[in-house]
């Protein structure tokens, strides 16, 4: 079993499907102590948002991403792009992908929540460590 190579030729594809994570931001306002973002040397910032259209436009026909994931060193919350990413994600990703994101829950507020269901959210982990 597996996917056509162009060309010619057949890649050996897993069972289970895949989960695409993404850092849209690496901005963080926490301070855990296992975490390395204090000491991460590449600039703090929150992912273009035309870049992240164009990813997820790449995957739109992937038939193995059964998830996506916005997660990383920073805190999603904090990306000012968030709803409208899920949103479009959402509206180009097939029903059975599931959205999801991690949070430390410091900026999550009934509004915020509303608004992400809203835009198609699946699955919110909020980390407690």
């Amino acid at each position: 079993m597996g996917l056509p190579i162009p060309g010619g030729g057949v890649v050996a594809t897993p069972q289970a499907g895949i989960q695409l994570q993404l850092e849209t931001t690496n901005i963080c306002n926490a301070d855990c102590v296992f975490c390395p973002w204090s000491v991460m040397k590449r600039p703090k910032g929150t992912m273009d948002l035309t870049l992240y259209k164009r990813l997820i436009d790449q995957v739109v026909d992937l038939p193995l991403i059964e998830r996506v994931t916005l997660t990383g060193l920073g805190e999603t919350l904090l990306d000012r792009f968030l709803v409208e990413r899920i949103r479009y994600a959402r509206q180009r990703l097939s029903r059975t992908v599931a959205l999801d994101l991690y949070t430390n829950g410091t900026f999550l507020r009934p509004a915020m929540t509303d608004a992400l269901i809203d835009a198609g959210l699946n699955v919110l982990y909020v980390s407690l460590n």
